[in-house]
């Protein structure tokens, strides 16, 4: 069971939902911050802006077995100058989180937003128009990253990677071709 707040339980039971998503980005050129709302929020002292109808987000599977699942972001109307940017941006593997808020009577922020997903970038596309451009991009959660495959030696050098310093491993290599009599001959 998810632990959200007494603020996040009401604004989700209210009778009349303000629901918003939030994305973000965390890349080497600097981080990208998005909300499916107009203009620009702060919020966890980071401003946020409004992608309005250009972004989507495909469902997000929640479910109780481990298991990796993953979904994809969408930014379309993009201009065709911000594709050269995202080609030249090393993306994958990045981490994407998104959020889900809620806006009060007041048209306030409630503050405390709820992860409703956090994972690695994996492939992006972009499907090119006259003008403007879409950006898709996969994301994965962590959890995909135990189906990779982990590839491990009994050398110095591997260990090395790990015990720096170690010399348990050292002498390996001329242990390979030795022959070794047991016993009396």
């Amino acid at each position: 069971m998810r632990s959200v707040t007494t603020a996040f339980k009401a604004a989700a039971a209210s009778s009349t939902l303000r629901p918003a998503l939030f994305m973000e980005g965390l890349f080497d050129s600097g981080s990208l911050r998005l909300w499916t709302g107009y203009g620009t929020i702060t919020w966890n002292s980071y401003d946020w802006t409004g992608a309005g109808t250009f972004i989507s987000i495909k469902d997000i599977e929640e479910r109780s077995t481990i298991e990796a699942v993953g979904t994809t972001l969408s930014l379309s109307g993009l201009p065709s100058e911000v594709l050269s940017l995202a080609l030249n941006e090393s993306y994958q593997g990045r981490t994407i989180n998104i959020y889900l808020g809620f806006f009060d009577s007041t048209g306030s922020l409630i503050s405390d937003l709820d992860t409703i997903f956090s994972g690695l970038a994996d492939v992006m596309t972009i499907e090119e128009g006259g003008e403007t451009c879409t950006l898709s991009m996969t994301v994965e959660n962590r959890f995909i990253d135990l189906q990779r495959a982990r590839e491990r030696y009994y050398t110095h050098q591997d260990q090395q990677i790990k015990y720096s310093g170690d010399l348990g491993l050292n002498y390996v290599s001329t242990l390979q071709d030795r022959v070794v009599v047991w016993g009396h001959s």
